[in-house]
């Protein structure tokens, strides 16, 4: 069955998968995202590469504008951003500084970023885009927020949310197979999507009793028995931490 949304009970708290790439806390209205990387085509027209500055606007145009309709739908009170809300300093030109700053002023939510290993370039940025920049960590009660890219220890964690390797499952066909952005929920962890589109991640591959969630354009896809089957097969997935 394909859905827009799956719930999760956990620790007595709804939280929603969402098809938009997000993750919806219920009782805190937190909206999560994940590895955003704006400014990534940005910096590939600035290092040279043939895809236009046009090219570049629409990309960032349209994780504003998705971002944007998950807030209108779900009405958040908060957005906390796991890590990687940019993806390199030389991306990070005057006139993509204004256009994310314009869009954050039409959205007065409060807007809370968990630094990622990408995020180098943030004093450019906190200002004009209105940020709280928390730690590497986050604990709220017996959940958990981080990017991901440290080895780190949550006693007493019930859930852990992360980001950074840009989760993805390859459904395999009759002869052939479509990759997907996923989230895995592994024991405490759940691995988000990459918000941005169009980036490589890292090849799931989910140990009994995990969850799998593909995403396929709108709709939300269980393949967490195809997954665990092993019709995963895929030698050209690169680490999302050379993105």
């Amino acid at each position: 069955m394909n859905l827009h949304r799956v719930p999760l009970m956990i620790d007595g708290s709804t939280v929603w998968l969402l098809a938009g790439r997000a993750v919806l806390l219920e009782q805190t209205r937190t909206l999560l995202v994940a590895d955003m990387h704006l400014g990534r085509e940005h910096a590939w027209y600035r290092s040279g590469l043939p895809i236009g500055g046009g090219a570049a606007e629409q990309s960032l145009d349209d994780a504003l504008g998705r971002l944007r309709a998950l807030i209108e739908s779900e009405r958040p009170e908060r957005l906390l951003v796991l890590g990687d809300l940019l993806h390199a300093p030389c991306g990070l030109t005057a006139e993509m500084i204004e256009r994310v700053g314009v869009w954050r002023r039409a959205n007065r939510l409060c807007v809370q970023l968990v630094p990622g290993n990408h995020d180098r370039a943030l004093d450019a940025v906190v200002g004009p885009w209105n940020l709280e920049v928390l730690g590497p960590s986050v604990v709220e009660g017996s959940f958990v927020f981080t990017h991901g890219d440290a080895d780190a220890e949550f006693p007493g964690a019930v859930a852990v949310f992360r980001g950074h390797t840009h989760p993805m499952v390859t459904i395999a066909g009759r002869g052939d197979g479509v990759r997907l952005p996923c989230f895995h929920r592994s024991g405490r962890t759940i691995t988000l999507p990459a918000f941005s589109g169009r980036m490589s991640g890292h090849a799931v591959r989910p140990g009994p009793g995990d969850s799998v969630y593909a995403i396929a354009q709108d709709a939300l896809i269980d393949v967490s028995r195809q997954a665990g089957a092993g019709a995963v097969p895929d030698r050209r997935t690169a680490a999302a931490s050379r993105d």
